[in-house]
């Protein structure tokens, strides 16, 4: 009867105790300084001069105070102007993606907005 009991506990370790450890959520500055590295990946990754200059020259954030949707991202300057740029991202859709993945398609954004930027300017 006491091996029985002995076995028991052993299986409930077991189950308890080998549970899968749920992801915890990372508080902003965790956010923050993971964006952090993910900005100097893209510096590393972009290919356009003029991307690595303002990406460089960028300003990481997380929740913007007006924004209902909890987001993460990076202010830049525009060329040629005193706007700004926010390049953001979910946060849930920055949780799931890779640090490649985000400092992917922040470098695409980025082109995409300048070229916008690039025809506004030109229609005038």
């Amino acid at each position: 009867m006491e091996r029985l009991t002995i076995l028991t506990c052993l299986a409930c370790f077991m189950t308890f105790g080998c549970a899968p450890v749920q992801p915890t959520s990372m508080d902003n500055s965790e956010v923050a300084g993971r964006m952090e590295s993910i900005v100097r990946l893209a510096l590393d990754k972009a290919p356009n001069p003029l991307h690595r200059s303002l990406i460089e020259r960028g300003v990481v954030f997380v929740d913007l105070e007006d924004l209902e949707v909890p987001c993460v991202g990076l202010r830049v300057p525009t060329p040629d102007s005193d706007n700004r740029i926010f390049l953001s991202f979910t946060k849930e859709w920055f949780h799931q993606n890779s640090d490649e993945a985000v400092a992917d398609a922040l470098i695409n954004d980025l082109g995409k907005v300048l070229d916008n930027v690039d025809d506004g300017a030109s229609a005038k």
